[in-house]
């Protein structure tokens, strides 16, 4: 099938991709580190920001409708971000060391960490629903653009070196080599990653593939606590850890809700979820299959909607 996009519009959105892709990267290493002070589970706490820029993308770049459960659903982990800042600027220690002027700016960057992250799914989306383009060959091409972004940015940051020469003097031969080939293993799991990340969101949605970023952020918190993380007035503060975990809770759970693992029957928001679309037009069908079959006329006595029901009731228990 031939896409509505022309060659050079496909590589230039392509090359975008790559450079949201590697600018998201460098963010979360380079820079939002810096603010080591604050909580190191901050950037993954917001993840919920992910679901909402990408359901915006889909919303306005694709044209797709958004609708009931997906809008209860985006309004409630909303809300709970809200909350997850609030509670940051109460809890989090404000001294000389970090500043409400570097707190926000840590704020902003993991802001635009996930903003870029969703717009890299989006363009992706687009590029395979209305260009047909091949997943594997648009994760190629990312992958040389991005080498050829990266390459020309080490010309410009070397402290890249300097962090070898000193892993290259504080450790043994052995133990660089080591190192070495632990940075191989990271590069073939990150390929393995990026075709996981690509093949989710051909076969569902960016939501989809945003949920499998911050789906079991609870067990993480849980972990992120025990190794000393929700420090606030200088020792761990329960109450501070309690209320992220619920959120994060909160938020997965709004994630399977927008994604229709989870159907809530109440207020219509189960009316357009897949379930109840196929269930509709299952029983449309056996309704019509039988009136063809059977003729209804007004002297008929037999009761054809208990009939289709027994009719549905058995297929699903099937």
């Amino acid at each position: 099938m031939k896409g509505q996009d022309s060659i050079i519009t496909i590589v230039f959105l392509i090359f975008i991709s790559s450079y949201f892709d590697f600018v998201e990267f460098i963010l979360s290493t380079n820079y939002i580190p810096y603010y080591f002070k604050s909580s190191g589970s901050l950037e993954m706490r917001l993840g919920g920001i992910l679901t909402i820029s990408s359901a915006l993308f889909f919303y306005y770049l694709l044209k797709l409708d958004i609708f009931r459960h997906q809008f209860f659903s985006l309004l409630v982990i909303g809300i709970c971000l809200i909350i997850v800042i609030i509670t940051e600027f109460f809890f989090q220690d404000i001294n000389i060391f970090l500043t409400y002027g570097d707190f926000g700016i840590k704020m902003l960057l993991i802001f635009f960490v996930h903003f870029f992250n969703s717009l890299l799914d989006s363009i992706e989306k687009y590029i395979i629903e209305f260009d047909f383009i091949d997943i594997f060959l648009i994760l190629s091409l990312e992958g040389l653009f991005g080498f050829l972004i990266t390459f020309f940015y080490s010309f410009s940051d070397s402290s890249y070196i300097t962090q070898l020469k000193n892993i290259y003097s504080a450790y043994s031969g052995k133990q660089f080599a080591f190192f070495i080939i632990l940075l191989v293993i990271y590069l073939i799991l990150c390929g393995g990653r990026n075709a996981f990340r690509i093949v989710t969101n051909k076969i569902y949605s960016p939501m989809t593939k945003t949920l499998t970023d911050y789906f079991i952020n609870p067990i993480y918190l849980i972990i992120n606590y025990i190794e000393g993380d929700f420090v606030s007035n200088g020792k761990q503060n329960l109450f501070y850890f309690l209320i992220n975990l619920v959120l994060s809770i909160i938020i997965s759970l709004c994630g399977c809700i927008y994604n229709e693992i989870i159907v809530l029957f109440f207020c219509g928001l189960e009316k357009n979820t897949h379930h109840q679309i196929t269930k509709r037009s299952f029983y449309n069908y056996s309704v019509e299959l039988t009136d063809k079959i059977f003729p209804l006329d007004e002297t008929s006595e037999y009761d054809w909607e208990e009939s289709n029901q027994n009719i549905i009731k058995k297929a699903t228990m099937e």
